[in-house]
């Protein structure tokens, strides 16, 4: 992920804070940092310990590891107060962002066939 945009401060002080204030928790889903899961046949997620994740990798099932992220509630990277920062999983974080994406993206479209 390209930090260039973010202020000086996100990697080592404001991330941190968040995730700390969230408890290492996605607040939508309430998946923990740093966890492996794996999808069952079902399409649902389940969690599983380090020692069981060796087990799967050798029966060549792919597990995860969940790295949680600060979303910006807004989608300004530079609004950095803590009410506008969320703690959320990947598959969160990508759910919440698609209506903006789907607008830049429409919005980029435009400006190129103009």
């Amino acid at each position: 992920m390209d930090f260039r945009s973010y202020a000086e401060t996100w990697t080592d002080v404001i991330r941190p804070e968040i995730l700390k204030r969230d408890n290492y928790k996605c607040q939508d889903c309430g998946i923990q940092h740093k966890r492996y899961i794996l999808r069952e046949k079902n399409g649902s997620w389940k969690y599983i310990e380090s020692s069981e994740y060796v087990e799967y990798c050798t029966l060549k099932i792919r597990a995860y590891r969940v790295y949680l992220q600060v979303a910006h509630l807004d989608n300004n990277k530079e609004n950095n107060s803590s009410d506008n920062l969320k703690t959320m999983c990947l598959w969160c974080h990508l759910k919440y962002d698609k209506y903006w994406k789907n607008l830049l993206r429409l919005a980029k479209k435009k400006d190129s066939h103009s």
